[in-house]
């Protein structure tokens, strides 16, 4: 229980050592103790019965169910841009995607956050690590479902102090962490993209 020790003193410290914890299994018992781990497939959480084609076709033309719009979506949405383009062009579909999505359906959300840049990035950096290091699966469902540690809206508090990331500069432009770094691949991940491009970030 010594990576749970690690976990329970990372979330009170607001310090990670991602170099030296597994920041996997890391993330992935933050999500077990959140109870986003779910077993079965595609009948919890949000999860509609819908091709990966079908879903982006709703979220980009804002018609995806609002009341079915959450973390798990926001993910597979990422995942679905990374694997048909470049990092900064997927990260462009991703923010043009979002903005739409939320000035359709404003006047249903309860927090009005709005739209946040590093938080967007930063979920489409943890994403785009996770392909590189495992590979694509059979479908975005998959790919969460074989991912937990990504279904922890908590996890960029690893890598940020609450105050950073929740500061008005970090919601109009990407702010690098001030916690740690994040994780990079030493894997290129040229064999899920389907166009090359310089993938540095």
């Amino acid at each position: 229980m010594a990576l749970r020790r690690v976990v329970d003193a990372t979330l009170a410290a607001k310090v990670v050592l991602i170099e030296v914890v597994d920041w996997r299994q890391l993330l992935t018992l933050i999500a077990a103790s959140e109870n986003f781990i779910i077993n079965g497939t595609r009948r919890e959480c949000g999860k509609l019965l819908m091709t990966d084609d079908e879903f982006l076709a709703q979220f980009e033309s804002t018609t995806f169910p609002f009341e079915q719009w959450h973390h798990r979506q926001h993910i597979k949405a990422a995942y679905l841009y990374l694997r048909a383009h470049p990092f900064e062009r997927a990260v462009e579909q991703m923010r043009t995607g979002i903005k739409a999505y939320n000035q359709q359906h404003q006047s249903k959300s309860k927090t009005q956050a709005g739209y946040h840049e590093t938080m967007t990035q930063g979920w489409m950096r943890l994403v785009y690590l996770t392909l590189c290091e495992f590979g694509p699966a059979e479908n975005s469902d998959a790919f969460v479902d074989q991912h937990t540690q990504l279904l922890s809206p908590r996890a960029l508090f690893l890598f940020y102090s609450r105050e950073r990331l929740m500061s008005g500069q970090a919601k109009e432009q990407f702010v690098q962490p001030d916690l740690g770094p994040f994780p990079r691949s030493k894997k290129d991940g040229e064999f899920f993209f389907a166009e090359s491009a310089d993938r540095r970030f």
